[in-house]
């Protein structure tokens, strides 16, 4: 009777197995996109269980780096690279504890700034700007109960821009050219390939190793 209730949990999680091997490795081919691996994702019944931790890093990983070659870092950048760094719950502020977790943090307000200054970077017709959608990406990124002091600092900053005379051509491009989007780029690249190589072994891997 064991055997047989043995036998059937095996057949029940060799294709499950099988969905989160295929998804460990389309995550690392870009001739797949991010609608395919979707539909690979439905298909593995416990992507949200503890042990797959793992491979829904790799799958952050991905999105993230699809929004850094295709210049699209805008908000939905940011929960995924809070959960890579492992900031829990949206609010709490990082720790600071060494030179990698003042970099962390200074890269998620970064991304942060970039979601928001994103809308500023696409003229609407003949350089004009979308002041009412930077206005409400603004809030939406950096809220008021925030309590982390350069977030607040980097809301007020960012704020002053919605002051009409500050609405200027001159002043626009200088904000954006010191928010430089090709550091950040060159940074979060680096990121991603570092935590690329910190991930713990693949499920093919764990059953080579069975």
């Amino acid at each position: 009777m064991m055997a047989a209730s043995t036998s059937s949990l095996g057949t029940e999680a060799a294709p499950n197995l099988a969905w989160k091997w295929i998804l460990e490795k389309l995550v690392d081919l870009p001739a797949f996109g991010l609608t395919f691996i979707k539909e690979v994702i439905s298909r593995v019944s416990d992507i949200e269980e503890p042990h797959c931790q793992s491979l829904l890093e790799r799958v952050a990983l991905r999105y993230l780096e699809e929004s850094v070659v295709s210049n699209q870092i805008d908000a939905e950048a940011i929960p995924l690279l809070k959960a890579l760094i492992g900031l829990e719950g949206g609010g709490r502020a990082l720790k600071v504890s060494s030179v990698k977790d003042r970099f962390n943090k200074e890269l998620i307000l970064r991304v942060q700034t970039e979601a928001v200054l994103s809308v500023l970077r696409k003229d609407i017709d003949n350089w004009q700007k979308d002041w009412e959608g930077f206005e409400l990406e603004l809030k939406r990124v950096f809220m008021e109960e925030e309590e982390d002091n350069r977030q607040l600092e980097r809301r007020r900053e960012l704020g002053t821009l919605l002051q009409p005379k500050n609405q200027t051509q001159t002043i626009v491009a200088s904000c954006l050219e010191r928010f430089c989007l090709k550091e950040l780029k060159k940074d979060l690249i680096m990121f991603i390939h570092e935590k690329k190589a910190s991930l713990n072994a693949t499920f093919l891997d764990e059953v080579g190793n069975t």
